[in-house]
């Protein structure tokens, strides 16, 4: 049967016409074999893609999710912390200079944002004044040199910490606060 309702297009009702039909077997087979389960299901064992979205999840909960002892990291924050690591002021962190000591620590704080501060790529430019393609080139080039740094990875890692830290210490006001 067809139904229509309103200006959609016209969509069948599901039914047991609807079925999938089995390879190589008729309807009353592939039906028959859902009929007979009537006692308590067996856990399904995982399979391949079954265990790789379970692995995926587990990191994106390591990634994202915010254990009870740690602060919440926001955008205006690890601005303001990779400013003073710097001895730079917010402004010249988000300014549009192209001068080497503005653009390392502007794609540090670019990197933190979207990784520690959960920020997307569109979010974290809007707050510098870039374009999110920007940014994913600043999160490119600081995940590789951290690869290749041990010191430059501790160093990241202090800058991280000290986000979190100035979370209690220096209020930062609600309109500076990232989403």
């Amino acid at each position: 049967m067809i139904e229509r309702s309103g200006s959609r297009a016209p969509r069948r009702r599901l039914g047991v016409e609807a079925m999938p039909v089995r390879p190589g077997g008729t309807d009353a087979a592939w039906i028959g074999h859902f009929a007979d389960r009537s006692g308590p299901r067996e856990p399904v064992p995982r399979r391949g893609w079954q265990r790789e979205l379970a692995e995926f999840n587990e990191e994106l909960r390591s990634r994202f999710a915010i254990s009870p002892g740690e602060r919440r990291v926001y955008g205006a924050q690890v601005r303001q912390v990779v400013a003073a690591h710097f001895g730079l002021t917010r402004a010249e962190v988000a300014g549009g200079s192209r001068d080497a000591r503005y653009v390392r620590p502007r794609q540090i704080a670019m990197y933190i944002c979207v990784r520690f501060a959960g920020l997307s790529q569109v979010q974290a430019g809007a707050l510098f004044g870039r374009d999110r393609t920007t940014v994913a080139h600043a999160v490119e080039c600081i995940a590789s040199r951290i690869a290749a740094d041990p010191a430059f990875a501790k160093e990241i890692d202090a800058l991280v910490a000290a986000c979190r830290r100035s979370s209690t210490r220096h209020p930062i006001p609600a309109h500076e606060r990232s989403p």
